[in-house]
């Protein structure tokens, strides 16, 4: 039997054994309605303390994915949902990517501010001079989990108004209905990285875990820049797809 607990990884023994019940629940080793295992065996079968067992259990909990019940034991109350996924082949709404895998997208505002954007980032947006830009950092979730922290900057000559609205919603939608924007095409990088400890403490993973990062300019259809967003994912629930076209072979002349 394979062991449940490596104990030479970086991550906490917790989320190694949280990581092992949605397997199972996944696997339907444990099914709905199902009652797990006391703390004591787990404890026993994971070669914990059961305080470890308790975090894990916990976290489930706060998920949705079991319910404890005093004097009786935890049970298991839902099914993993599939995994967010992120298509790179065109502009994508969270909300809508986290809805489509069965979870209900909530969004907590983290920030918005004015700011004077550096160098990078009045390149990339194609500033010139004017190098004011609205920053809106949003966490979104999936239910109660945080699945991706984001970072968006905007012209804000252009974009000021939007201080004052709602931003726990589609900041896209209100990109298109309120300011008449274009949304043509984005222009799209990611890379595997190692969350900070902000980062990670928005997301609720240890610090240093696996994340990807992605960056994204979107264009209207006359090439102007109008935002830039830097998002970082859970590298433990998100997914990202790419379509891609037939094979073709490189003739060299």
């Amino acid at each position: 039997m394979a062991e449940i607990i490596n104990e030479n990884s970086r991550i906490p023994k917790y989320l190694q054994i949280q990581g092992w019940i949605e397997e199972m629940i996944t696997k339907e080793r444990f099914r709905i309605g199902d009652r797990l295992p006391s703390e004591a065996k787990l404890a026993t079968l994971c070669g914990v303390n059961r305080n470890t067992i308790r975090q894990a259990i916990s976290e489930l909990v706060n998920q949705g994915l079991l319910s404890t019940k005093n004097g009786v034991g935890t049970f298991i109350t839902s099914r993993i949902p599939e995994q967010p996924r992120y298509s790179l082949d065109h502009i994508s709404s969270s909300s809508e990517d986290i809805r489509s895998a069965g979870y209900a997208p909530r969004t907590r505002l983290i920030s918005k501010k004015i700011i004077e954007a550096d160098g990078d980032l009045s390149n990339k947006l194609m500033l010139g001079t004017h190098r004011k830009i609205i920053q809106i950092v949003r966490l979104r979730l999936g239910d109660k989990m945080p699945l991706i922290l984001e970072r968006s900057h905007l012209p804000y000559g252009e974009f000021r108004e939007i201080l004052d609205m709602d931003l726990t919603g589609s900041l896209y939608r209100l990109l298109v209905d309120h300011f008449g924007s274009e949304l043509d095409r984005s222009v799209q990088t990611f890379r595997a990285v190692l969350l900070t400890d902000m980062e990670a403490r928005l997301l609720k993973v240890s610090p240093a875990s696996p994340g990807i990062f992605l960056e994204s300019i979107i264009y209207n259809r006359r090439g102007v820049a109008l935002e830039l967003l830097q998002s970082y994912y859970r590298g433990d629930k998100y997914v990202f797809q790419v379509n891609s076209g037939n094979y073709q072979v490189n003739v060299q002349h």
